[in-house]
């Protein structure tokens, strides 16, 4: 599967001065920090730019991530065999206001906030349950129909990686 190059070496900041192919994209809503351990939802979810400006390429980020809903088609944690089992079918509907719905196969079960670092490719995903925060480094496919999610030290999953396959409506079960 090849996977978009997302850079993270420089700031949006500096991604907005005018990099090769980048133009800025205005967006109407104040862009959000993410306050860890808050749930309230973000006016827009990206962390860092300034006055809600961001680089084309994050814009394109964030339309990915709110398309559809995105699935968990594998789920591998180190010394853990069981665990794909109980994550696969696990899903995620990011909405553009920083809100996210989860659940498994066709049961809702969670909500809560994400923010997305483009400077640190960080996907954060910031539930009422502290204990079901995470936090992943994230890689897109080329067809934007798969993102690889791998864990961060920063709520301790950094031995957990997750394929995600973006689906238009919720399924019961994955293809074999």
């Amino acid at each position: 599967v090849a996977l978009l190059a997302l850079p993270g070496c420089q700031d949006e900041s500096q991604a907005n001065q005018g990099g090769e192919g980048e133009t800025p994209t205005q967006q109407e809503s104040v862009v959000n920090a993410g306050n860890a351990g808050s749930t309230e939802p973000a006016a827009y979810p990206v962390i860092g730019g300034e006055n809600g400006v961001i680089s084309e390429q994050t814009s394109n980020v964030l339309r990915i991530l709110s398309t559809n809903f995105w699935i968990t088609e594998a789920y591998v944690k180190i010394r853990e065999p069981e665990a794909h089992s109980a994550n696969r079918g696990i899903w995620y509907k990011f909405e553009k206001d920083g809100r996210y719905t989860s659940g498994r196969w066709l049961e809702s079960s969670g909500s809560g906030t994400w923010t997305f670092d483009p400077q640190n490719l960080l996907l954060h995903i910031d539930s009422p349950n502290d204990e079901e925060d995470q936090e992943y480094k994230m890689q897109i496919s080329s067809d934007e129909q798969i993102m690889i999610w791998i864990g961060t030290e920063r709520y301790a999953i950094s031995g957990v990686q997750r394929k995600m396959v973006n689906y238009t409506d919720l399924i019961d079960d994955l293809p074999k």
